[in-house]
Parts: structure tokens; sequence; C-alpha cells
């Protein structure tokens, strides 16, 4: 019921591209604040501390876990698969599950 629900709004969606547009532009204003609060806490967190060289080259679990346990809710979205295209896949399959609700409702509301 959910797929059929996505594939007729997709459907919907791709033959008005003014609506395509629109809704790309309201997806976009309603992440950028949540973007921009993750940009500000990871750069107050690491700082100019010898961690921000290491994050670098690769990323560290101790600090990650420390990370996610200070900034709550939304800080708990950030995972080392955040920057791969398997954060696509899990967000995808937590949605057609149901899971994505139950995980973050807080994340769900700001979307």
């Amino acid at each position: 019921m959910i797929a059929r629900a996505l594939a007729d709004g997709s459907r919907l969606v791709t033959r008005s591209w003014s609506l395509l547009v629109s809704l790309w532009f309201v997806l976009l204003l309603s992440a950028l604040p949540a973007g921009l609060w993750m940009r500000a806490s990871i750069e107050d967190d690491i700082g100019k501390s010898r961690i921000h060289s290491e994050l670098r080259q690769r990323m560290d679990m101790e600090w990650l876990a420390g990370f996610q346990e200070r900034k709550g809710e939304l800080g708990a979205t950030l995972r080392p698969e955040s920057a791969s295209r398997l954060d696509f896949l899990g967000n995808f399959e937590s949605l057609l599950t149901g899971r994505l609700f139950e995980a973050a409702p807080g994340l769900v509301a700001a979307g």
C-alpha cells in the first residue's frame, strides 16, 4: 500500500514540472535549518583540536558516540554511512517498513 502510494505520487509529480520544482524547493528549505545546525554543531564540537585532522582521514567512532550523546536526537542521525549511498537505501527501507517514524520522530516532523 505504501509503495503504491509512493508510485502514484511520483507519477503525478513527474507530469507537472512546476510541481516537481516547487516540491524540491520546499524540501530544500525544510532541510536547510537542520543541515546548518548539524554543520555548526560539528564545527563547535571539533574545533581546532587534534580530532579535527584525524576526522579528515577516517571516522573516529569514539568521537562519534560522544557527539551523538551530546547533541541528542538530531545528532544521532550522524552515522558513518551518512556519507555514502548506503544511507539513502537505509532511509528508503525505513520509510517503506515504517521504522523511520519510530527511529527519529523529530526529524520526520522537520521533514
